[in-house]
């Protein structure tokens, strides 16, 4: 049997980086190839698709977890290295700086407003979408780019890990010009920071949930 690993520790790194490729892969090829299948297309249920999204999100980050378990892949430290107060102030100052990025972001770089839709259809999608945008993406997210990269692919190289995993998370997103590095870089960053300083993934988790929890609403409702 596998024994607990600690933070310093060197094993495994294929093994966590291979999880990455994996299962991020497999979210993508699976949610492409539902948005293709047919019967989509031929039955008329309104937001089934985005449904069966969201479901297979949260079904493949319980797969995850599960694999986790049985791999026995701690990605936080147990006790924890600060207090509870602690964790919420560091959290805090990540949540600040990343919303403070947003706010220089449009204010030089000013993204055109979305068409408006109707308020019935905001509702709708905001609540159905709320359970993949604000909670398993992030959770997934994390556990890939903060929690098996830093700890277990770069457990002696922080420098290293951080930049990684921030451009592969920058990457994730799709850029499509120099703006979303800046927009999803400086993010990971502090994401990667706060997960190092920390030791948990609580504190990244709690801070991505809080960014697109706000980002969510201001998408469906401003």
């Amino acid at each position: 049997m596998l024994a607990s690993l600690s933070w310093e520790n060197k094993k495994r790194p294929i093994e966590a980086i291979a999880l990455v490729i994996v299962f991020f892969a497999t979210k993508i090829v699976l949610i492409r190839y539902m948005l293709g299948l047919p019967f989509l297309q031929q039955i008329n249920v309104p937001y089934l698709a985005e449904c069966l999204i969201v479901c297979l999100d949260i079904v493949i980050l319980l797969v995850l977890l599960y694999v986790l378990k049985k791999r026995q892949f701690t990605l936080s430290e147990q006790p924890l290295k600060n207090g509870i107060k602690q964790l919420v102030i560091i959290g805090l100052i990540a949540f600040i700086l990343i919303s403070i990025n947003e706010m220089i972001m449009n204010k030089f770089l000013p993204v055109p407003p979305l068409g408006k839709l109707p308020f019935s259809e905001q509702l709708i999608t905001f609540f159905i979408e709320f359970p993949m945008v604000i909670i398993s993406g992030p959770i997934f997210e994390e556990i890939l780019f903060r929690g098996l990269l830093l700890k277990y692919a770069f457990p002696k190289q922080p420098i290293i890990g951080l930049v990684v995993s921030s451009f592969l998370f920058i990457l994730a997103h799709s850029p499509m010009d120099w703006t979303a590095y800046w927009y999803h870089g400086l993010p990971a960053v502090v994401l990667g920071l706060a997960y190092n300083y920390t030791k948990t993934l609580k504190v990244p988790v709690g801070v991505h949930m809080a960014i697109n929890f706000v980002a969510h609403v201001k998408t469906k409702f401003f």
